[in-house]
């Protein structure tokens, strides 16, 4: 057995024209969004020429590249976040030469009274602000068609090296909120690249496989929807799908699953630019599980601009420091992150989708010939292997390890 963590995420950024991303760009500005407190990433931060719908979202650590070629298009950048402050930085005072740093402050206020129906006033619950967001999804966000484009990535790390990192450029076709995501929805790939200058794992690489326990993930499943890695991430975003099962303990949000299992607490209100935002920590104790969230909803109309969500094992102990902080002593089993942006026709639409889990691999035997007869009356060979073979897959890789063997000699 070996683990391996596997992320995989795409970003929906409406790049318009920018659908040449993947195409081999000779010259880029590079840089990193820092928390101004404590010098911490700031993960998918988006990176936008002022003005445009041309940009980019930062990486796991906080870093991001632009093309010259999409600089002139503008005279500044801007960087915002859920949670702070949005940033300008004009164009001319970035190195083009060296990682720009750039430093966001965290945001927060606090309102006055809310009025919670027209015979009372009161400061909302957490629980209610989640309540009314979930009601207010069929009017937040579209009902009717709609398409996005967008960069896809998936990868995986084994042992602190990345393997089959794979990139995509894809347009979405979404028949609305009104239909099942999975049975409506359709995928034009434009471009598709598995990036060579990383180890491919074969093994790895496989589909989820639960029946002959070749690649689980442990205390958790995941179908593989045919091995289709982007159909697997799309199943993960629980807004869209709050219609149906989408995963623990989520599940279905129209029924009400995430009021029924997590309790609920307010935090500082914050702003994503100029709109006020609740942000609603969500928890989950279990003498096997435990789950934290975060919820960021628009004080407007209680539409779910960000859902962060996190299971982790408590029957294994995690190394993170920084989570033992926080209380969190289990080993994490996934991670979700997903944003919803506003745009013109102030319905929501997504920006991006993160997911990330960890899985288990059972390494196939490795099959050794201590022995080969030859059966004249039968017109045979006898071959005797180290290993049984148990299973479909052991037999093809018996077959060609003697194929290889007989080949070489």
């Amino acid at each position: 057995m070996r683990n391996l963590t596997f992320c995989i995420f795409v970003l929906f950024f409406l790049l318009g024209s920018g659908i040449r991303l993947l195409a081999q760009e000779n010259e880029y500005l590079y840089g990193r969004v820092l928390e101004e407190e404590t010098g911490a990433p700031v993960v998918f931060a988006s990176v936008q020429i002022k003005g445009r719908t041309k940009g980019v979202i930062t990486n796991q650590d906080g870093g991001f590249r632009l093309p010259f070629a999409l600089l002139s298009s503008g005279e500044s950048i801007d960087i915002s976040s859920m949670g702070y402050e949005k940033k300008t930085v004009a164009i001319k005072d970035l190195s083009l030469d060296e990682t720009n740093i750039i430093y966001l402050s965290t945001g927060v206020f606090s309102l006055t009274e809310t009025v919670v129906t027209a015979k009372r006033k009161g400061r909302l619950t957490a629980k209610r602000i989640v309540s009314n967001a979930i009601e207010n999804i069929p009017n937040n966000y579209p009902s009717g068609n709609f398409t996005l484009k967008g960069y896809y990535r998936d990868y995986q790390l084994d042992s602190l090296a990345y393997v089959n990192l794979n990139e995509a450029l894809l347009e979405v076709f979404d028949s609305g909120f009104d239909e099942i995501d999975s049975t409506s929805t359709k995928t034009r790939l434009y471009e598709y690249l598995q990036n060579e200058s990383f180890r491919r794992d074969t093994i790895a690489d496989n589909p989820y496989n639960y029946k002959e326990h070749l690649k689980t993930i442990d205390n958790a499943y995941l179908n593989a929807y045919g091995g289709n890695e982007f159909a697997i991430l799309r199943i993960h975003d629980a807004i869209r799908n709050y219609r149906i099962n989408s995963y623990d303990f989520v599940n279905t949000m129209k029924e009400g699953d995430i009021l029924k299992n997590h309790s609920f607490k307010r935090l500082p209100d914050t702003y994503l630019e100029d709109e006020p935002l609740y942000t609603i920590q969500l928890k989950k104790e279990h003498p096997k599980y435990s789950v934290r969230g975060i919820l960021y909803i628009s004080q407007n109309d209680f539409a779910i601009h960000k859902l962060e969500y996190a299971v982790y094992d408590e029957k294994k102990r995690n190394t993170d420091e920084k989570l033992r902080d926080q209380g969190i002593k289990g080993e994490l089993i996934f991670e979700v992150s997903t944003e919803y942006k506003r745009l013109a026709d102030y319905k929501m639409y997504l920006n991006y989708i993160s997911l990330h889990n960890t899985f288990q691999l059972t390494i196939p035997p490795k099959f050794i010939i201590k022995e080969t007869l030859v059966s004249a009356p039968t017109n045979t060979f006898i071959i005797t292997l180290n290993n049984k073979l148990a299973t479909k897959p052991d037999a093809e890789k018996a077959i060609g390890t003697i194929l290889n063997t007989w080949a070489k000699n």
